[in-house]
């Protein structure tokens, strides 16, 4: 699996990263068949899209606006939306008291210097 040209995985001002990180992730998932599954940072949607086959629900939540929108789309282009719901929040508080079998994340890189 290689990354689309149209992911900058090198601009630290992407509105959409997908980095190899995110396709290790991908290819590492281990989805019990007919569960719920909830997608933190969902970015591009990769994670709740490799999921939803196996899976009953999968709730995919992101902060940016342009890279849910982008995860939505991808979710129509890739013939899975009956099964993936993209939501626009921070964190847990896009699903509430919602419960789910499988929770995935894949937080954003944020390079911290160090002192020492």
């Amino acid at each position: 699996m290689s990354i689309p040209p149209f992911y900058s995985h090198s601009r630290g001002d992407a509105a959409i990263y997908m980095g190899r990180d995110s396709l290790f992730l991908a290819n590492s998932l281990s989805i019990p068949k007919d569960s719920c599954v909830l997608d933190l940072f969902t970015g591009s949607g990769i994670q709740a899209i490799v999921s939803a086959p196996r899976a009953k629900k999968v709730v995919g939540v992101e902060l940016q606006h342009m890279a849910a929108r982008a995860a939505t789309w991808n979710t129509i282009m890739d013939d899975v939306e009956d099964r993936v719901e993209i939501r626009e929040g921070d964190l847990f508080e896009a699903v509430g008291d919602e419960r789910f079998d499988v929770i995935i994340a894949n937080p954003p890189f944020v390079p911290v210097a160090c002192s020492g």
